[in-house]
């Protein structure tokens, strides 16, 4: 019996098994959680939902097994925040909805570039990390209005990030930012490090100095002289030059592989299940938030939270396969929890 092989653009194997096969860990986790009687109708949906979640996959693909026709068409997924299969789904989509908006804002405004900017404070134990959520995002609110920053970054792309500390049993919640600059920063309106220190001790309300990073998204590519010139190079595949850089904030908001390795692994699930409840982690700002509302007028992205997590990238629809011409046939596969893997029916 055949077992499932995606192949991405990239020519990378999609992880749908080592994901399916995490959400199971997490499962396991839920159960645990489930003997709290006040708690066991609120994790046995959770765990329902769970269980189901891209338990069984309908794909169309080319008869002849050429890779660039395969397509997701059907699955379920459950959206929860620390799903193994949704968080990759969602970071999948994510990561292509900023490459549309980057892309779209180096049309319109041309000769921008980009930096990267990491914005973190002091660790928090557990029961004090939904408050500090709530004040990192009205200290970040407060950091975009202040002159130096909002004169340098005319365009923000702004991801969440928590880690848990195994030996400390604290959190560490943390910002991600691609920040969109003109090409007179370098010379005019440049933040050093220790002025965007300052600017963030001052917007986080704090006496000390925290810990961040601000630096240029380098380019991949040596040949070219500029990230313009190079997103221009790559302009089939979405603004290749800042692809890195993109996957790089558009990674998981709680990295669950890294939880579930940890011996307190049942309390950490049960405080990042509780704080990351109806949070959004992601936004845009200036010209990156007028390109994204631009590509959604014209219907070319979508919310995540409407999206079905099936087409994360946009790819065109196909009816035959662009490699022999055959015409293109439903592949279905379902998951077998004793054998851990994806089977064909």
């Amino acid at each position: 019996m055949a077992t499932l092989k995606d192949i991405s653009r990239t020519g990378k194997e999609r992880p749908w098994q080592p994901h399916k096969q995490l959400a199971g860990d997490l499962l396991n986790v839920y159960h645990e959680l489930s003997c709290d009687p006040d708690k066991v109708e609120y994790y046995k949906n959770k765990i329902n939902s769970l269980r189901n979640c891209g338990e069984y996959l309908q794909f169309i693909q080319c008869p002849q097994n050429h890779q660039e026709a395969q397509r997701l068409k059907r699955a379920y997924f459950c959206k929860q925040r620390l799903c193994p299969m949704c968080q990759w789904r969602r970071s999948l989509f994510t990561f292509h909805d900023f490459l549309s908006v980057a892309h779209r804002a180096q049309e319109n405004n041309p000769g921008i570039q980009f930096v990267l900017i990491t914005l973190t404070a002091k660790n928090v134990p557990g029961n004090k990390l939904h408050d500090e959520i709530s004040h990192y995002m009205e200290s970040y609110s407060r950091l975009t209005k202040y002159k130096p920053f909002k004169k340098a970054i005319i365009g923000t792309y702004r991801t969440f990030e928590i880690t848990a500390n195994e030996e400390t049993n604290e959190f560490h919640p943390h910002f991600h930012i691609i920040g969109a600059v003109n090409k007179s920063y370098f010379q005019h309106d440049y933040i050093k490090h220790e002025h965007l220190m300052s600017m963030w001790r001052k917007a986080f309300q704090i006496d000390y100095d925290p810990n961040v990073d601000i630096r240029k998204v380098k380019k991949k590519n040596r040949k070219t002289q500029t990230v313009l010139e190079e997103i221009k190079t790559y302009k089939e595949s979405h603004n290749e030059a800042i692809a890195q850089a993109g996957a790089e904030v558009a990674k998981y908001s709680v990295k669950v592989g890294d939880i579930l390795k940890q011996k307190n692994r049942k309390e950490v699930v049960e405080t990042l299940d509780s704080v990351l409840r109806n949070r959004r982690f992601i936004s845009y700002g200036g010209i990156l938030d007028t390109a994204r509302k631009e590509l959604k007028a014209e219907n070319k992205i979508q919310d995540i939270e409407s999206s079905d997590l099936i087409n994360v990238s946009n790819e065109e629809k196909l009816c035959t396969c662009p490699i022999c011409q055959s015409e293109l046939i439903h592949a279905q596969y379902i998951w077998n929890n004793k054998k851990t893997d994806y089977f064909k029916l």
